[in-house]
């Protein structure tokens, strides 16, 4: 590739006549009558929020016909195309029980209808707290998850260089009075993190303190108490996971819960992460306050569930709640693409939902570790999200509305690829810039496309 000799490079991204994708590198002058309509300016000296993951949940699928053989292929998608990076585990209060009534069910002992009422009824262990009974908790369910989805998927990150960022996320829906103790519930991390070490060798990164409050008894205090009583017992043990809390449902609770769980003495010391969900509640006042408490008490924040949810949503959280980490729901499902997994399941086979590929833009170039850094349009047609990724790197995501050539400035010097979802909105080019010259393309459809540097 050669290097410019002039201060701005001009680089168009043409329609495609197939669905092929190339790559390409066009003249530095720039085609009669082509002026930017738009200058986008990368500020890589101001930092915002850091990089935690993309997540997924483990559901991909395992428990139906047909999995092993989609599996292989989804785990390399996951990890190598799509990117995910960080997954939540669920852990159901039902886990500690005398009786495995999940694994009579995967051994066809039992129907699933048999089944599903226990999955969160509770027979404690015993009645000291202190003491755990290891045949009280029956780790099927957990194990399944883990087997099928974080161990091959932990491996092909391991290939990369890279680390799963575990979330064990515990589940108590409806009326259950499980682990409502905080000793109780001390108690079932620490018999799940004692198992998972003795089992596979690693334990969580963090523990999702409960899921959906408003779908539960559980209310702020409560939470507090849980984060306060199992973060001492798990540092006693020699395990310091993150706390993420409080995973409420709707965007406008999130604040009033968080407010009450920070008086409860001892919560904050292993707080880490603000979670909520997008099932109500959105508004952008609500997303600022959000990261208002964030930076009030030193935490990072996260948007952890949203079925439906897309590339739109991805940036107003990105960019107001200003989250590290982001979920839309499961990595994978054999059903129709309704926007609750990344993949569905069709011929056997893992296909990207139509909301994937426009996500694909951020998870794939966007790694964990990476500072989201100052970016601004002089045009609300175009807004821009700009990252540094830990090898130092740089990442625009450029949401546009139509037609545009666009002008970026700032770009460090260096190779560059430019990227176009939908697939049909352009082909892939390759480029170079020197140092202090100024990156030019032209994009002919509404899109959200993504100029990155590589080595």
């Amino acid at each position: 590739m050669m290097v410019p000799t002039s201060g701005t490079l001009l680089l168009l991204l043409l329609l495609p006549t197939s669905g092929a994708q190339a790559l390409q590198q066009l003249p530095p002058s720039p085609p009669a009558g082509r002026q930017s309509t738009a200058v986008v300016t990368v500020d890589t000296a101001t930092r915002f929020q850091r990089m935690s993951g993309w997540e997924a949940n483990a559901q991909s699928g395992e428990a139906e016909p047909g999995f092993v053989g989609w599996q292989a292929e989804l785990m390399d998608l996951a990890a190598n195309d799509l990117g995910i990076n960080r997954i939540r585990v669920e852990l159901r209060s039902g886990a500690e029980h005398t009786v495995d009534y999940y694994g009579q069910f995967r051994a066809g002992m039992i129907s699933e209808s048999v089944w599903s009422p226990y999955k969160y009824v509770w027979v404690n262990d015993n009645d000291d707290p202190a003491t755990i009974n290891p045949n009280g908790f029956k780790w099927t369910a957990l194990d399944e998850h883990l087997d099928a989805t974080v161990v091959p998927l932990r491996a092909r990150l391991a290939a990369r260089g890279e680390t799963l960022y575990l979330n064990l996320n515990y589940v108590s829906f409806g009326t259950s009075t499980a682990q409502q103790d905080p000793a109780e519930y001390a108690e079932l991390m620490l018999a799940a993190f004692q198992h998972m070490q003795s089992r596979y060798g690693f334990v969580p990164d963090a523990i999702e303190v409960i899921l959906e409050p408003e779908n539960t008894s559980w209310r702020a205090p409560r939470i507090g108490q849980a984060i306060a009583a199992a973060g001492a017992r798990l540092a006693a043990a020699g395990f310091h996971p993150d706390f993420i809390a409080p995973s409420v449902m709707k965007v406008a609770n999130a604040v009033p819960y968080l407010d009450e769980i920070v008086k409860v003495p001892g919560a904050l010391t292993y707080l880490k992460e603000i979670a909520y969900h997008r099932y109500g509640g959105v508004s952008d006042a609500n997303l600022l306050a959000i990261h208002e408490r964030a930076v009030r008490y030193g935490l990072r924040t996260s948007m952890l569930e949203h079925i439906g949810s897309d590339v739109e949503d991805l940036y107003k959280d990105l960019t107001l709640a200003q989250v590290s980490a982001w979920q839309q729901y499961t990595l994978a499902y054999p059903t129709r693409d309704n926007g609750a997994q990344y993949y569905y399941i069709k011929n056997g086979r893992p296909v990207a939902g139509q909301r994937t590929e426009a996500l694909r833009q951020y998870f794939r170039h966007v790694r964990a570790g990476a500072y989201r850094v100052g970016a601004a349009s002089d045009t609300p047609r175009v807004r821009p999200v700009a990252f540094t990724n830990p090898d130092g790197r740089v990442v625009v995501v450029l949401h546009l509305e139509g037609r545009e050539v666009l002008t970026l400035k700032g770009l460090p010097a260096g190779y560059y690829y430019a990227v176009a979802a939908p697939a049909t909105a352009g082909l892939v080019y390759a480029t170079e810039i020197a140092a202090g010259a100024d990156f030019v393309f032209a994009m002919g459809l509404p899109s959200v496309v993504t100029v990155y540097q590589v080595p």
